[in-house]
């Protein structure tokens, strides 16, 4: 499945957020969602050796050849296990790093999903990650603590209808978001959930439980920086072909990460440029794709022959 991003603004459209766009204030007019200047430029992916060095050595060889990077994902297993928020031992100084990418005008986002393993298939730690009997004792997630095969590993998934799991979960978090990063890859762990759910708040459908998940990071970043953002995924691709395939869809995880984008439900835009690189190193072919939310980037895998940055003139 090809991987493709949106990037949703985040500037304070949801109740609560008013010192971020004024809202509240009397006679005050509601801004619209404002994507941050930062997020309109050229973004690449460490998604495959997943060490400090491999994140330098891509933005180096992207800037050797005069492309410019102004962001990039660190994607799973960035972490010690899954869901630590702890940065594994392929990142020594992970705030030395993200300092050094800053300066360069690198903005740096890590990967998330709502799951804490209790067994992982990748990563440093692949047993159960030391803070779940914590949260499983807490109650902090749905369906009682059932454990879900997911693409990771197996794990619980956090219950966001549950105020105290989230101000846990929030702590968690904090403890990469201080090191200096810039968002999240909020990624559809999700999928792997069943069509209904226990929570805190009572039984909920899928649909609600993302809409709450994505609802949740958005608040996060927005309450602490409001430059900050959340990505999620806006298509699903059983094939490599580019949007318009009709075995294409957009994916509800999108719809539900754009309405946590805006509180009064209007449609949102994606930035029009993200670089992508995965695999065996291919750089990628973009495309722009209409959509409902506005255009989104499209990224197709080259059907030729694997070719690293260093290949291309």
């Amino acid at each position: 499945m090809v991987l493709l991003l949106a990037l949703l603004a985040l500037s304070g459209c949801l109740p609560g957020l008013s010192r971020l766009t004024g809202q509240g204030q009397p006679g005050a007019t509601p801004r619209p969602p404002l994507t941050p200047r930062w997020a309109y430029e050229p973004w690449i992916w460490e998604d495959e050796l997943h060490s400090d060095q491999a994140v330098r050595d891509l933005v180096e060889g992207y800037r050797q050849r005069d492309i410019p990077v102004g962001a990039v994902i660190v994607d799973s297993p960035w972490e010690t296990n899954y869901n630590t928020f702890r940065f594994g031992p392929d990142y020594p100084d992970p705030g030395g790093l993200i300092g050094e990418l800053h300066a360069q005008g690198v903005r740096v986002l890590l990967w998330s999903t709502p799951f804490v393993n209790v067994a992982s298939i990748d990563g440093p730690d692949r047993g159960k990650a030391p803070l779940y009997d914590e949260a499983a004792g807490a109650g902090y997630f749905v369906d009682g603590g059932r454990v879900y095969k997911w693409g990771h590993g197996r794990g619980s998934a956090v219950d966001f209808f549950n105020p105290q799991a989230l101000a846990w979960w929030y702590a968690q978090m904090d403890s990469a978001f201080a090191l200096g990063v810039d968002g999240w890859k909020v990624d559809n762990g999700e999928k792997s959930l069943p069509d209904e759910l226990e929570t805190a708040a009572g039984r909920k459908t899928l649909g609600e439980y993302r809409e709450a998940y994505y609802g949740a990071y958005y608040r996060y970043v927005a309450e602490r920086n409001p430059d900050a953002i959340i990505t999620a995924r806006p298509y699903a691709f059983e094939t490599t072909s580019v949007v318009g395939n009709d075995r294409a869809g957009f994916d509800p995880a999108a719809m539900a990460a754009l309405r946590a984008n805006n509180g009064e439900r209007r449609a949102g835009r994606a930035p029009p440029v993200e670089a992508q690189r995965r695999g065996a190193g291919r750089l990628p072919l973009l495309r722009q794709a209409p959509s409902r939310a506005g255009s989104i980037p499209v990224r197709r895998r080259d059907r030729g022959p694997p070719q690293r940055p260093a290949d291309h003139p």
